[in-house]
């Protein structure tokens, strides 16, 4: 594995975010996630990059990250 294939994230944004949601959020910020067009496309997406971890863990983060990024 080359080092531009690893993921890092920060230890404060895991410990706000999660473990999941750390790894997502450096996925996107990477430019690792194709389709982002949708909520769909987007689970489509991490799933093929990150097969290890659920459905319903992924839409819960992706949630949570949005809700972060976009407090209403």
């Amino acid at each position: 594995m080359k080092s531009e294939d690893d993921l890092t994230f920060s230890s404060e944004v895991a410990e706000t975010l999660g473990i999941e949601c750390s790894v997502i959020l450096s996925l996107y910020n990477k430019n690792e996630l194709n389709d982002v067009s949708s909520f769909q496309n987007l689970v489509s997406c991490i799933k093929e990059s990150l097969p290890f971890i659920n459905d319903q863990i992924i839409n819960f983060s992706i949630v949570k990250i949005s809700n972060y990024i976009n407090p209403n």
